[in-house]
């Protein structure tokens, strides 16, 4: 399912099961691209799903470029990168929202309204301004918080930017309780994670290194960088895997070239933070992967590339389906939204749908379905069964034509060994052919 918006897409996050919110626009400029954060619900009509627009918040300069979801205020608080600042929103549910809004932009299938038209969709969420706080601190005109991230409990914000800093916040108040940083050795933060059960921060950098820190005294525990061979390589996203039953922590990264030429691979890693090992590599492709996300009970990995193409893995790292091209360029933000139970039961026991976004003013929303190559996959698996059950029938077979009795002891043993050869060689068609003949020759002779 695809969906069209008046405005580029930089990021997207999922609010609550069948719920999600995108936002973007053109910044400070004006160039008539608003800026815009718009709610999103999915329905489905039994055969594909549809998006329906709830609600559209424009702002006059702010563009957002990334937002996070409180986990202890499910689908009412969410924080955004805007800037050099770490700005919060409140999320309310109307009881009656006002329709027909004025909008800008596309039509309402669009998800906004030409102008002069009237978008009849109803608008039945409220955003508010909680909260804001500067996070970087640069004197370049490009000085930007590039991520932010709440931490599992909900009471911090962890921020990242241009300045090299990781910042981590008490929320709701936004006071800075920790600081990430080695003077002089780190630069732009790219991404950064806080795993879910263990007090463990991992950021990565543009220099190409990825660190661990530690939450409590704010220091470095270790840092590494990762290459294949000589190529220098870095990281461009991370994330942890939910931990189960596994004693070590578990991090996934996408790793892309320093320098691309258009032939160097994009990698996807799984690593081991106790060691900093990877515990499985997987080559992508040539096209750079820009985005990373990871399914909330970590079963899936979502990933984007520079060619507008989305995949979804498992985390063994195999791959589960891929849409090539589905985006006109790069896709700039990745999210799971999980699906409510009677959206389970229609998509037969999919229980969440991974949203892309882009810069070419767009959203597609695909399931974990697998390829055409696990499809064959599997035929070949089942193969030898239904090779056993054909040779089975074969047998019933020929003991009803009580072969034993009509035929001499030579030839039951030469059909029968016919029969088994051709089980092996899993040719269907001549067991089929023989079976056809075998019956021929016995109504002959009767």
């Amino acid at each position: 399912m695809a969906r069209r918006t008046d405005y580029p897409i930089y990021s997207v996050c999922a609010i609550k099961e069948g719920c999600f919110c995108v936002a973007g626009g053109g910044g400070a400029v004006k160039t008539g691209v608003p800026n815009v954060l718009e709610i999103y619900e999915l329905s489905h009509d039994g055969v594909q799903f549809q998006s329906e627009l709830k609600h559209r918040h424009t702002f006059e300069k702010e563009l957002i470029m990334n937002v996070a979801l409180c986990p202890q205020k499910f689908w009412s608080t969410i924080a955004a990168s805007i800037d050099t600042s770490c700005y919060i929103f409140s999320l309310k549910k109307s009881e009656a929202g006002p329709k027909g809004n004025e909008q800008e932009g596309g039509d309402c299938a669009d998800g906004g309204s030409r102008a002069g038209e009237t978008c009849t969709e109803e608008m039945n969420y409220e955003v508010t301004t909680v909260a804001s706080k500067t996070t970087v601190f640069s004197d370049s005109r490009d000085a930007q918080q590039k991520v932010v991230k709440f931490s599992p409990a909900g009471y911090h914000v962890i921020t990242g930017g241009t300045d090299g800093v990781v910042r981590m916040l008490k929320y709701p108040s936004l006071a800075v309780e920790q600081e990430f940083c080695e003077e002089g050795s780190l630069d732009e933060v790219t991404d950064l994670d806080y795993h879910q059960t263990e007090p463990k921060l991992v950021s990565v950098h543009r220099n190409g290194s990825a660190v661990a820190w530690n939450v409590e005294t704010g220091k470095q525990s270790f840092k590494w960088t990762w290459s294949p061979n000589s190529t220098a390589y870095r990281f461009r996203g991370c994330g942890f895997l939910p931990t189960k039953q596994e004693k070590d922590l578990l991090l996934c990264s996408i790793n892309i070239p320093c320098k691309w030429k258009g032939k160097e691979p994009s990698y996807l890693i799984k690593w081991n933070i106790g060691n900093s090992e990877p515990v499985s590599v997987r080559k992508t492709g040539r096209e750079l992967l820009t985005a990373l996300a990871i399914g909330p009970s970590g079963d899936y990995l979502g990933v984007g590339s520079s060619d507008g193409s989305v995949a979804i893995y498992n985390t063994d790292l195999q791959l589960l389906t891929k849409a090539d091209g589905i985006h006109s360029t790069f896709v700039t933000a990745v999210s799971f939204v999980p699906l409510p139970k009677a959206k389970v039961e229609q998509q037969k026991s999919h229980t969440l749908a991974l949203v892309s976004v882009s810069a070419d003013r767009s959203f597609h929303v695909m399931l974990p379905r697998m390829t055409k190559d696990k499809q064959t996959l599997l035929l070949f698996l089942l193969l030898p069964i239904l090779i056993i059950i054909m040779a089975v029938m074969a047998y019933v077979f020929i003991n009803w034509y009580d072969v034993s009795k009509g035929l001499e002891a030579a030839a039951s043993q030469q059909i029968l060994s016919t029969m088994v050869q051709i089980c092996f060689e899993a040719d269907l068609h001549a067991i089929y052919k023989y079976m056809a003949r075998y019956t021929a020759v016995r109504q002959k002779k009767r």
